[in-house]
């Protein structure tokens, strides 16, 4: 499906599963529908399965904006007792659409926790008490973290809520690599071969079997392990070993301690964060004004009226000030906190759970130790190109992912298909008077207005 057709569907107040390969346009998609909501006057919230999503967003997670926390299932008790606390309950009641991204991680018992959350805050026993609501991501990623923990797929309100599914199908952070785009089609589709396997072998830095070095890795590419251990190792050794004096930034923040703490803990942001002249930093969040994106790497150069001067790898060059993280997103910009610190965190290496929403030009990977499924899918998925790719190490485990994601993955194809053949059937003008209903019965004022162009 195109990005064109999603928005369409997105805006007739269907709910929404918007899925699709890394690199398909998913958060543009939702960029642009939160602009229309806007535009209509309707109240949405943006919220993610985990903070670092949320904070690609500029939202909150589902489990902070729901009162649900860190539960997976929950009592009547635990309900009444979320719906006192007055600004979740008007928080519940006043919003006309909800946002959740990064699906894969958010469990079935969380998934039917909201559902019974909003129902009965909102007093309505359709799906989610009627809300609209779009979940976004995509199951070849991250799958949710517990041993009982199952795909939000299977949670017995996935059913009821009726999702049209769009599975976007153009890929765009990999149009100029037909290699890398193969090889990860290859892994959704259950059909990676020893080809495929020769491609990786081709970028290893050490060759295994002579064990002699294929590349130098260059020193200002980001490397990406599976454990927090290895990534603070090399952060602090190769800052350790610059020259020079440090320089110590410290967040502050306004509004809540404790959802504060929640935001820096579970994202990309540094608390103190310590830089030096040369070391290599990379961009946490996307610059209103275009000048960097969430992931743009560069070089410290120097520090100046009290902010770090950072070299793009581009040339470019730009004085990182401080920047605001909101732990809530809506169109009534109401925040229960906010953390300012400069957006640069050390690059020398990030776990590939917290480059989840990064693309990268060039990364140096480790998948030696991967322990979980998707995990080489989504490391591999951050580049743009095969040729950016040094590879550290690799585990019989590494390209692993689970078989039933594969049939999955058809079944949403078809769902897919069928609804871009329903909204083809439809003439121009029906679809706009039911996007003008919808619109209406939400409260929110009609502006036949913003349409698509393909990222």
């Amino acid at each position: 499906m195109q990005q064109s057709s999603a928005l369409e569907i997105l805006k007739t107040g269907a709910n929404v599963f918007l899925t699709g390969e890394a690199g398909s346009g998913k958060t543009y998609v939702l960029n642009q529908y939160q602009d229309w909501l806007k535009d209509q006057k309707l109240t949405f919230a943006v919220t993610a399965s985990t903070g670092i999503a949320a904070t690609h967003l500029g939202g909150r997670t589902i489990h902070s904006w729901s009162g649900l926390g860190i539960k997976d299932q929950i009592t009547d008790e635990q309900i009444n007792r979320i719906l006192s606390d007055d600004d979740t309950y008007d928080r519940l009641r006043g919003t006309d659409v909800l946002i959740v991204d990064e699906i894969s991680m958010l469990s079935h018992h969380q998934l039917d926790s909201l559902d019974r959350i909003l129902k009965a805050a909102r007093e309505n026993p359709k799906a989610f008490g009627g809300i609209q609501i779009i979940l976004s991501g995509d199951f070849f990623q991250l799958p949710p973290i517990g041993r009982e923990a199952r795909l939000a797929v299977v949670a017995t309100v996935w059913t009821k809520a009726s999702f049209a599914v769009c599975y976007l199908d153009t890929q765009y952070r990999t149009t100029g690599d037909s290699a890398l785009s193969e090889l990860l089609s290859a892994m959704r589709n259950g059909e990676f071969d020893q080809q495929h396997f020769e491609w990786l072998q081709e970028r290893m830095v050490v060759d295994p079997e002579t064990n002699e070095t294929n590349f130098e890795i260059p020193n200002e590419i980001t490397r990406l392990y599976t454990h927090n251990e290895d990534v603070d190792k090399i952060n602090k050794e190769q800052l350790d070993a610059l020259p020079g004096s440090e320089k110590i930034f410290t967040a502050t923040h306004t509004g809540d301690s404790a959802l504060a703490e929640s935001l820096v803990r579970n994202s990309l942001i540094e608390y103190k964060l310590k830089l030096k002249v040369d070391a290599e930093v990379m961009f946490i969040k996307n610059d209103p004004a275009g000048k960097y994106v969430n992931g743009s790497r560069g070089k410290v150069i120097n520090f100046k009226n009290k902010y770090p001067t950072v070299e793009l790898h581009n040339g470019k060059t730009i004085r990182a000030e401080a920047v605001s993280w909101g732990s809530a997103a809506s169109t009534e910009d109401t925040e229960s906190a906010v953390v300012r610190q400069i957006p640069l965190r050390l690059a020398w290496a990030v776990t590939v759970h917290k480059s989840q929403g990064l693309t990268l030009d060039q990364a140096a990977i480790d998948l030696s130790r991967v322990f979980t499924p998707g995990q080489g899918y989504v490391a591999l998925s951050r580049l743009e190109s095969l040729s950016g790719l040094y590879l550290l190490g690799i585990s019989n485990q590494a390209l692993a992912i689970n078989p039933d994601i594969h049939e999955l993955d058809k079944q949403l194809r078809e769902q897919s298909q069928k609804m871009e053949s329903y909204l083809n059937s439809h003439e121009a003008a029906d679809l706009i008077e039911k996007q003008k209903s919808f619109v209406q019965s939400r409260g929110g004022i009609w502006s036949e207005s913003r349409t698509l162009s393909e990222s």
